[in-house]
């Protein structure tokens, strides 16, 4: 059950890193790498989790488990960018 609720807290955050890629482009795997940078983020982040997932989740695990696994969250941007490209390019045809 919590593992679920973390998969789906991941999933969602995966996702909003991917709209946010999607709009910044190129700068956002700069400003990803910086740990200075993302790690406000993150915390905010973490404070707009719901209630229970906060508990569960403490701030800090959040924050490392996040920058431990930032270059799989790129991997799924460009993943998802090249497909979205991919899809754009065959409708436009």
């Amino acid at each position: 059950m919590q593992n679920q609720k973390l998969l789906q807290v991941l999933q969602n955050l995966t996702q909003k890193v991917n709209v946010a890629a999607d709009q910044a482009g190129q700068k956002v795997e700069g400003f990803v790498q910086n740990d200075a940078t993302l790690r406000p983020i993150l915390i905010t982040a973490h404070a707009q989790l719901p209630f229970f997932v906060r508990i569960l989740l403490k701030e800090e695990k959040f924050v490392e488990f996040v920058l431990r696994n930032r270059e799989k969250l790129l991997v799924q941007r460009r993943v998802s960018q090249t497909v979205s490209e991919i899809v754009k390019k065959f409708l436009m045809k």
